[in-house]
């Protein structure tokens, strides 16, 4: 049994698994659809210091991370079993998934350094603000046009599934951290950090 075989209605069609009736064979699953997926993403963060004082200093962080995805799925009407459904009744299959996400993050710390003999002493105390936005959108449907130029999701004429999804949170940290070491053999450090996030439950 070759891949192909010749179909009276439907022209050329994948053969069907003669090990399952009713399935085509294992390359139908390979080269039957039609499917793209493109994902950008960009991020990058810039910093930045400001010198208050001898051994004092602000420094702010600012990060971004976005993240678009698209995917489109063509299954023509002719030439799998699943395209084709129940006597014709499906005539195409298509769906179609755009996705975004964007999160930033802002530190700004305040930063104290000081060193004398043998002593070296430093304090940092700052915060942090972290956001996050996503939002998802799929559709399906099926009957597409029987010439197959178009296949994408507009050219359905029966939309079968849709749905829209959105989530969005927030972290908001305060954090302090003190440090002491005496000849670089004995150190002495103090850590704090509080959050505050939309994720916790109340």
């Amino acid at each position: 049994m070759g891949i192909y075989s010749e179909h009276p209605v439907r022209g050329t069609i994948f053969s069907t698994n003669p090990l399952k009736a009713g399935w085509d064979n294992p390359l139908a699953a390979m080269f039957g659809p039609t499917q793209a997926t493109k994902d950008n993403r960009i991020f990058g963060n810039v910093v930045g210091d400001i010198t208050l004082a001898k051994g004092l200093f602000v420094r702010s962080n600012f990060g971004i991370d976005y993240m678009n995805h698209a995917n489109d799925y063509y299954l023509d009407p002719y030439r799998t079993t699943e395209g084709w459904g129940n006597e014709g009744n499906t005539h195409g299959l298509g769906n179609a998934t755009r996705s975004n996400s964007f999160t930033y993050l802002w530190e700004n710390t305040l930063n104290y350094e000081k060193s004398w003999d043998k002593h070296n002493f430093s304090a940092l105390g700052g915060t942090t603000v972290q956001k996050n936005t996503w939002n998802n959108s799929y559709m399906a449907g099926r009957d597409f046009p029987a010439d197959g130029i178009v296949k994408t999701i507009n050219a359905a004429n029966e939309i079968t599934d849709a749905y829209t999804q959105q989530s969005e949170w927030f972290l908001n940290s305060y954090l302090g951290r003190v440090m002491y070491n005496f000849d670089s053999k004995y150190l002495v450090t103090a850590n704090f950090r509080a959050d505050g996030s939309s994720k916790l439950a109340k």
